[in-house]
């Protein structure tokens, strides 16, 4: 297991030098999710009260702390969620992405682990009242363009704890700016 970690943090490493040293892109990032979809589950005193599925969409914009498009990243995020509950989130994003330059022809893959948090809040008074909102996953960006990239989503868990408690899981891609 030890040799596992090792492996992995060396590839981590390696990898963002590799991209230090290859890279133009600069450490400003915006960039719009508007294709999503949701599962929410609203815990309120029964097990799952309810279940929904929505629309996802953000809005989202960040920092790289390395002065390139890779490494510590702090940024803010703006969520939507609409379904018959629908629901907002503003959220503080902190996540290290890791540069892999080169990797599918002499586009630049980006792999971007990530975790947000701040506060959630519903649209529908009957879905509860505004909640500390967190939230976990990892995302991939293709620059497809000197400064331009698609980005796909494929996990996103978060938890809303308030009046209710909101376990969503969620998907996304869209596309974005590096400058």
């Amino acid at each position: 297991m030890k040799s596992i970690l090792a492996s992995a943090l060396t590839f981590g490493l390696i990898t963002t030098a590799a991209a230090a040293e290859e890279s133009k892109k600069g450490p400003i990032y915006v960039q719009a999710s508007l294709m999503g979809l949701s599962a929410n589950g609203y815990y309120g005193g029964t097990p799952i009260s309810t279940i929904k599925a929505g629309f996802r969409m953000d809005l989202e914009g960040g920092y790289h702390l390395s002065g390139r498009h890779d490494g510590l990243v702090v940024g803010v995020r703006q969520g939507f969620n609409f379904s018959d509950f629908s629901s907002g989130s503003t959220q503080a994003r902190l996540g290290y992405d890791l540069a892999l330059p080169n990797i599918i022809g002499k586009n630049e893959l980006i792999i971007a682990p990530y975790a947000a948090f701040g506060a959630g809040y519903q649209f529908v008074s009957a879905a509860g009242d505004a909640a500390f909102a967190m939230t976990f996953g990892a995302e991939g960006r293709l620059f497809v363009a000197d400064k331009v990239y698609v980005h796909f989503r494929p996990i996103d868990l978060g938890v809303w704890i308030g009046s209710q408690t909101n376990v969503a899981y969620s998907m996304a891609g869209g596309a974005g700016m590096s400058f």
